[in-house]
């Protein structure tokens, strides 16, 4: 009553034929996604320190036309801390430092951005980072409340080593 064709089905031989093999990822070929920059918790000596430096010696930086970063520039970063690594400085972070600035900076190695501690409430450090968390399904590796969280996202064996590993001073870390 109904005909079918198995015309379209391939056979072992056309299967592997030359064309089907030529679709063939090569795992040479392939390379792993870069890392992210780890978290500076040192600054190299001559280094200016972007989440510590006074106003006076973020102003003895230079700015790509040679001259010295602008008092309300400092005020800004300063007001904007903390910073992860200074790539967050850019504009519109803090207005009136560019790409060009940050650049400038980085590659003379003139700063880093090394993490503000503040003291916990179960007496350890952590680590004041911006809030990455950007909705209430997202849990705070560093937060001991987000532990109910940690458990459905990892289970409790997992939960108890993310908590036992506490401050993490970024993702990478954890």
């Amino acid at each position: 009553m109904f005909g079918l064709s198995f015309a379209l089905i391939p056979t072992l031989p056309q299967l592997a034929s030359p064309a089907v093999a030529a679709v063939a990822i090569d795992p040479a070929s392939l390379s792993a996604p870069a890392a992210p920059s780890p978290v500076v918790m040192a600054c190299k000596t001559g280094e200016v320190d972007l989440n510590h430096a006074p106003s006076a010696t973020l102003q003895t930086l230079p700015t790509p036309d040679g001259s010295p970063l602008s008092a309300p520039a400092a005020a800004q970063i300063i007001a904007g801390r903390p910073y992860l690594r200074p790539s967050d400085l850019k504009s519109p972070a803090v207005t009136g430092v560019t790409k060009n600035h940050v650049t400038l900076w980085t590659q003379r190695d003139l700063v880093c951005a090394t993490p503000i501690f503040i003291q916990a409430s179960d007496a350890t450090s952590v680590p004041v980072t911006p809030n990455v968390c950007t909705n209430s399904s997202q849990a705070d590796l560093n937060n001991r409340n987000h532990y109910p969280r940690f458990v459905s996202l990892f289970g409790r064996p997992t939960a108890d080593r993310v908590l036992s590993g506490m401050p993490y001073p970024s993702v990478i870390n954890a």
